[in-house]
């Protein structure tokens, strides 16, 4: 979309998605292509993205942006078969904390390399101190149109309470995530457990409860089954709602009275965490990773040290200490000026394809 409103003409090469009839209204050229295909298809990719990037297919390219592993290596594939003149700027953005492997080397051998955070940097540079030194960090934008206080109006109050009834009296607790063990579901039903038992807490506290959106999922059955089972030990079954994904997010964080980040793993960005804050939510996070670099800077009253060696009572004894702080306390406000925006990257991400294709024609 901000390359088109620019004038720029922008191709998309993946397999046709969810997100392709927005891309095609936005303006781009997609091309049903199967370049993530771990499969024979792969190789019959390799002479029409050749035909592409050389210009005999659509015209000259000035850039070739990749964004995962995969595709990169077909790119690297096809830019080696090309002359010098022939070839585009190749730009990858490295946007997880991939394995340490030659397979993952190449996200980070483009011409030149975004990084989505400075974690994302520092974990590259650590791991692969032969990468590529040309790497800038351009964090992923919050669209803030979408992501904003009074997203939860009324007419979204009035479906969502139909649908959970329970919920209308009392706060909750909003976890959003797949349903996998490095989003710590467990771990926040046992933070819920602990807050409804505590004696420190207000009588509205005392019936608070739990929300797991994006939770179910048809190939993690056995992972939803074990955490009902680990809601019913803890007497929580009353009061834990699981969902599959759902697209009302900015109107949960908003309603939410507190927005769990409990990954015990790092990531690469803490995209909830800046989310989430946008919609006037206070979040709750681990000091891991993006999620912990996105807390420090901007809601610190947010943080919560994270030990490896922990076990879960000591993980939630440090929780329920932050949960009180920013459930019954007046934690500061979060600094929503050292979020990046989405305009703002769209900003950063052209100007650096401008750079690119001027020294390209110089």
């Amino acid at each position: 979309q901000a390359l088109s409103s620019r004038g720029a003409h922008a191709v998309i090469v993946a397999q046709t998605g969810a997100w392709s009839p927005q891309a095609i209204a936005a303006g781009a050229h997609c091309l049903d292509w199967p370049v993530g295909s771990k499969s024979w298809r792969l190789l019959g990719c390799f002479f029409k993205l050749r035909a592409l990037l050389s210009g005999k297919l659509l015209g000259r390219v000035d850039i070739v942006h990749t964004r995962s592993r995969l595709p990169s290596w077909l790119c690297w594939l096809v830019l080696r078969s090309l002359s010098p003149s022939q070839r585009p700027h190749w730009v990858s953005t490295v946007h997880g904390l991939h394995s340490v492997s030659r397979y993952s080397a190449i996200q980070h051998s483009a011409d030149t390399v975004i990084c989505v955070s400075e974690t994302t940097r520092s974990y590259v540079r650590q791991h692969y101190p032969k990468a590529n030194p040309a790497m800038t960090v351009i964090e992923r934008g919050v669209d803030t149109e979408k992501y904003r206080v009074g997203a939860n109006d009324e007419v979204w109050r009035a479906t969502f309470y139909r649908e959970f009834p329970s919920l209308q009296a009392t706060p909750f607790l909003l976890l959003a995530g797949r349903g996998t063990r490095l989003k710590g579901h467990a771990q926040a039903l046992h933070l819920l457990a602990a807050i409804r038992a505590g004696t420190r807490a207000r009588q509205e506290l005392a019936q608070l409860q739990l929300f797991f959106a994006g939770i179910v999922e048809s190939e993690r059955t056995s992972y939803l089954d074990e955490l009902r089972s680990l809601s019913k030990q803890l007497g929580l079954e009353n009061y834990v709602h699981f969902t599959p994904a759902r697209s009302d997010l900015p109107a949960l964080y908003a309603e939410s009275a507190l927005v769990l980040q409990l990954s015990n793993r790092p990531e690469s960005f803490g995209r909830t965490v800046a989310e989430a804050l946008h919609c006037g939510a206070k979040v709750l996070g681990f000091g891991l990773g993006g999620v912990g670099e996105q807390l420090q800077r901007v809601y610190p009253a947010g943080l919560v040290e994270f030990q490896a060696s922990d076990s879960t009572a000591q993980r939630t004894a440090r929780l329920l200490t932050g949960a009180h702080a920013l459930l019954l306390g007046r934690p500061e406000a979060p600094k929503l000026e050292q979020i990046t925006t989405l305009q703002h990257m769209q900003q950063q991400t052209l100007a650096l394809y401008q750079r690119m294709a001027s020294a390209l024609r110089d």
